[in-house]
């Protein structure tokens, strides 16, 4: 038995002949076999879907305590996004960035107002700027949420 023919007429089946005269090309264009991760940047990159929790709370040895959870996706798989930053800005200013730790499709984050000033009177005044990064190296776009 020989196993190169059956190979042959196994894939003459899966790609169909090519009709001759014509120079339409669609059955090897077409092909979705890369799972919808085609090779063009704007798909590889991880996404910011939301931010799902954000709280200010004063606690008595840490005074304001921020903190938030996001969840993230990404075409290569939500579990592929390792970390992220935050910043927080007022009016186009920057007043403080911080790294997110992120795991299965979640990202936490959190700052203390001791550090930084930044504390529960910036509610309603203040940006969060997100943006998170796959083991890749790719980055998503920034996700900007109000406080």
């Amino acid at each position: 038995m020989k196993i190169f023919p059956l190979f042959a007429v196994l894939a003459l089946g899966c790609t169909g002949p090519k009709e001759s005269g014509t120079s339409d090309d669609s059955a090897t264009t077409n092909d979705d076999s890369s799972g919808g991760d085609d090779s063009s940047p704007g798909d590889v990159k991880p996404k910011v879907k939301s931010v799902d929790t954000l709280d200010c709370t004063t606690q008595q040895s840490a005074n304001d305590v921020w903190s938030f959870t996001v969840s993230v996706d990404d075409p290569q798989g939500a579990e592929t996004v390792r970390t992220g930053t935050v910043e927080v800005q007022v009016s186009g200013t920057t007043l403080a960035d911080y790294t997110l730790a992120c795991r299965d499709g979640m990202c936490i984050g959190s700052w203390r107002s001791d550090y930084d000033g930044i504390d529960c009177t910036y509610e309603g005044r203040a940006t969060l700027v997100i943006t998170v990064e796959d083991e890749d190296g790719n980055q998503s776009a920034p996700f900007e949420k109000e406080t």
